[in-house]
């Protein structure tokens, strides 16, 4: 039997789902698979219901399944059809960074520590000493590969969105940061896991090639902070792990869109050669983050098995957002 949710974690998910923004948030991405329900959750569940149907004009009838589709009858925030979603504008993604930068949930930072103990910390102090790092690069490579691509594009609003875009992901570097701080562990300066992720960004310098592996990893992430929040009872890790999945869900669907762009005019056959491609490396990159991060990923309780199963259905959903096929372009 899968363990249900804790009441701590549902509440989480009523507030992301009562937040407004531009494009919405996609709640299915944040529960992870393999989980269920409790029946005595009806009322709470009732509110993420209504609250992201009002919202998003998503059908929730199948949020407790790792599929949800959209409302026949709804048109969500974007103007999005169940015939067929549309690659959000890039001035909507501006708008959705500038006001998510000011939307962040509270962090309730203590003045002796994080709130967790030596024990729950065990298991988790190198992981987050890892993840910590990866969290903080300066972004000039992205930066500089977002501007070729907005150039060739005729799109320069996309540099705005991948500089608040960076500095989005450096401030959970710095959320981390202040936690290792806190809770009186050192920072590291390297890690393998980090050096093979940022040199394999970094052998070509094209926006699919940076932006294939950072949509595998920012997805793995959803599974990884997910851990982390179930294996602590920290308000502070937990708090800090809730606004980083909350962010992490539309950087994911920011990514995919834009590789559906780039692959748009990609034959069929072509296209699905990328996909054997991306499987390939998914599997490698789904392998490395095990082997780095298995004692936090097991603490959260994620099994091996749980771990794959949760990495390809949320991966799967992924690469679905990345077909072409899946938009109306006009």
């Amino acid at each position: 039997m899968p363990k249900p949710y804790p009441k701590e974690f549902r509440d989480d998910v009523v507030r992301v789902a009562a937040r407004s923004s531009p494009i919405g948030v996609d709640l299915s991405e944040i529960l992870p698979a393999g989980r269920e329900v409790p029946g005595g959750s009806a009322s709470v569940w009732s509110q993420v219901h209504l609250a992201a149907d009002s919202r998003f004009g998503y059908d929730w009838r199948r949020a407790e399944g790792e599929t949800v589709q959209e409302s026949q009858n709804a048109v969500s925030v974007v103007g999005e059809r169940v015939s067929g979603r549309r690659v959000r504008p890039t001035e909507e993604w501006l708008a959705y960074f500038q006001q998510n930068a000011l939307q962040q949930r509270e962090i309730p930072w203590q003045s002796d520590g994080v709130g967790a103990s030596p024990a729950e910390m065990a298991p988790l102090r190198r992981s987050l000493q890892a993840w910590q790092l990866g969290e903080t690069s300066d972004g000039r490579h992205l930066a500089a590969s977002a501007a070729r691509f907005a150039a060739a594009t005729d799109d320069p609003a996309y540099c705005d969105v991948i500089d608040l875009f960076i500095r989005e992901e450096q401030r959970h570097g710095a959320l981390l940061g202040r936690i290792l701080d806190d809770a009186g562990i050192s920072r590291r300066q390297a890690d393998w896991g980090d050096t093979l992720f940022r040199r394999l960004r970094y052998s070509i310098t094209d926006i699919e090639v940076w932006t294939t592996p950072v949509v595998m990893v920012e997805v793995l992430a959803m599974i990884y902070y997910n851990a982390i929040r179930r294996a602590t009872g920290s308000p502070v890790l937990r708090a800090v792990c809730a606004q980083i999945l909350a962010d992490e869900v539309p950087h994911v669907r920011l990514q995919c869109e834009r590789l559906a762009v780039l692959y748009r005019n990609r034959s069929r056959p072509r296209f699905h050669c990328t996909r054997v491609v991306h499987r390939v490396l998914f599997l490698a990159v789904m392998l490395l983050v095990w082997v780095g991060h298995h004692r936090a990923l097991r603490a959260g309780g994620y099994t091996w098995t749980e771990y794959r199963r949760a990495a390809y259905a949320k991966m799967n959903r992924a690469w679905r957002r990345m077909d072409p096929q899946c938009y109306v372009w006009t």
